[in-house]
């Protein structure tokens, strides 16, 4: 009597103690509250800087003052501003209340780069690029800063998920949402313009694919076209009339090269090139798709890749069009294009891994991928019929060999994918570290206290350019005696030593509050001026700051 064929009962691993689709989901919550600690992280510990402080200012306006601005010449923002007057009145003016919503935009804006990664260039390369996203210095700084660049960080893929999922699904409901969502978002910024581009510059790349151009499509359209129009109207005369804006005038390389530095190490590069290098190399791997095809599983698809280039070079091109005759170009404003930036690092990072993981099994021994072995003898106390199930039931060597070196280099891959990851994380942590512990910009906080503690009740106080007593009167809002400057662009010495006399006399005591000096006084007579005709008591430095005192001499 043949005994019974034993079945192998397998035992559930120890490591899939959850499915896989929850295990995902739980990684995207840890890639959440990572990305939420990283930018509440030490949130007050910079002072606020220039444009935070207007930003307070701006916001707290009256509310008409603030809706006469949708309409006005010039206004960028006003949407942003009408929000965080609403915030400041739920929470106040700390450096940290009115920082905490960009931390939330930023992390919001870490889960759409993955959903839109996800869309267009597969789960894993979207995880991926979401990952490092939520280490970026870069983009951690602007989550950590009171203005609109965390939330427009944000919009910018938003807006495009929206539309990608539309059209693969012709679901009409979206195209209202997405039509709102844009609109909002020019009077958030206005070069939401830009990211308009992106998306008209999307169609005829996705519509083949999905071709789901229906009515909803067009009138989203007309009404962002009629919502923009108290914009439109100003905006496109300006970008096309030449005029100084006192922005440099770089060229389309030199632009290139400040975001590649600052998308790769943040506001104060200082490690050298070689992170650089690192995420210029894994840039270059990301078009890799474009040129090579493969139809193996996780490879991102050329489409994909296609899309994320003109994400990424759509806005930077317009912006050196429009320089060429009115120079626009800051870094900052591009970091619409900052999840791009990431994404396509991804798709290196996952290219790279699927082209050395297909050398490494090229490598492997053809006789390790066939079997050796010999056909199976029929056994005589088999009954007919049943010597083949037998022999179809054992293993063959060769075949199990070559299954396990063709798991070994997925492996390899995978590791290779991880270390890569990991080089670039780690590559952003002395930037993020520097960022939480250094002051990045103008110190008024400590220059503030300084001259709070140190000054007399009838000294005189003189901003040197008189825009940043804004930052003064925010840590002091107490009223003080100032005293404006003289422009002296256009000056003579004469006339400003005739001009300063005037203005000091019956003075005893001054603070000069330098910052952004030579916007105002490029030639440093002022300072000059004091060095000559007054005593200096003390100085004292600080970030993009100095504090001097003099004594009148009588």
């Amino acid at each position: 009597m043949a005994s019974p064929t034993r079945t192998a009962t397998r035992l559930p691993s120890r490591r899939c103690l959850l499915p896989a689709g929850r295990q995902f989901d739980l990684g995207l919550i840890v890639l959440a509250l990572m990305a939420f600690s990283l930018r509440i992280y030490r949130l007050d510990v910079q002072s606020l800087w220039r444009d935070e402080v207007d930003a307070v200012i701006f916001a707290s306006r009256q509310i008409s003052a603030i809706l006469d601005t949708f309409t006005s010449v010039g206004e960028n923002g006003p949407l942003f501003f009408l929000g965080l007057h609403a915030w400041i009145g739920l929470v106040g003016t700390s450096e940290f209340a009115i920082r905490f919503p960009s931390a939330v935009f930023g992390t919001l804006a870490v889960l759409v780069t993955y959903r839109l990664g996800a869309e267009v260039i597969g789960r894993e390369a979207g995880l991926i690029g979401a990952i490092l996203l939520a280490v970026s210095p870069y983009h951690i700084w602007y989550s950590q800063e009171a203005k609109m660049y965390a939330l427009i960080s944000l919009m910018a893929p938003l807006g495009l998920l929206i539309m990608v999922q539309a059209l693969r699904g012709d679901r009409r409901r979206l195209w209202p949402v997405w039509a709102v969502l844009m609109t909002g978002f020019l009077y958030i910024h206005l070069f939401a313009t830009l990211m308009a581009l992106v998306a008209l510059a999307w169609l005829p790349v996705l519509l083949p694919r999905h071709p789901r151009l229906t009515a909803g499509l067009v009138a989203a359209l007309a009404a962002m076209a009629l919502a923009a129009m108290p914009i439109v109207r100003w905006l496109l005369p300006a970008a096309l009339t030449p005029a100084e804006t006192g922005y440099y005038p770089y060229s389309l390389s030199q632009m290139v090269g400040i975001l590649l530095v600052n998308f790769s190490m943040g506001l104060r590069p200082s490690a050298g090139l070689w992170p650089v290098a690192l995420f210029a190399l894994l840039l270059v791997a990301g078009c890799l798709p474009l040129v090579v095809h493969r139809c193996s599983l996780g490879w991102p698809p050329a489409y994909g890749v296609l899309l994320l280039l003109l994400y990424l070079a759509g806005p930077l091109l317009a912006v050196w069009l429009v320089s060429l005759r009115r120079p626009t170009f800051t870094d900052r404003y591009l970091i619409i294009s900052l999840p791009a930036f990431y994404l396509m690092m991804a798709v290196g990072i996952v290219a790279l891994r699927h082209l050395l993981q297909d050398a490494w099994s090229a490598r492997l021994p053809a006789a390790s991928m066939v079997s050796k072995q010999p056909p199976a003898k029929k056994r005589a106390d088999t009954r007919p019929g049943q010597w083949w199930t037998a022999a179809a039931t054992r293993p063959s060597t060769g075949m199990f060999s070559g299954a396990v070196a063709l798991r070994h280099a997925a492996r390899r891959g995978r590791l290779l994918e991880i270390a890569l990851v990991l080089l670039v994380v780690v590559a952003g942590l002395p930037f993020i570290w520097q960022q939480t512990h250094t002051p990045i910009k103008a110190d008024f906080r400590a220059a503030t206290v300084y001259i709070v503690e140190h000054a007399g009740p009838d000294d005189v106080l003189m901003f040197v350019m008189p825009y940043v007593q804004r930052g003064f009167a925010y840590y002091h809002p107490q009223p003080v005696r100032t005293v404006e400057p003289p422009y002296t662009r256009d000056m003579s010495a004469a006339d400003v030593d005739k001009a300063m006399r005037e203005l000091m006399a019956g003075t005893h005591r001054v603070w000069l509050f330098l910052s952004e000096a030579d916007f105002w006084d490029p030639q440093g007579m002022i300072v000059a001026w004091f060095e000559r005709h007054a005593v200096r008591r003390c100085e004292q430095g600080f970030a993009y700051i100095e504090v001097r005192c003099y004594d009148m001499t009588p």
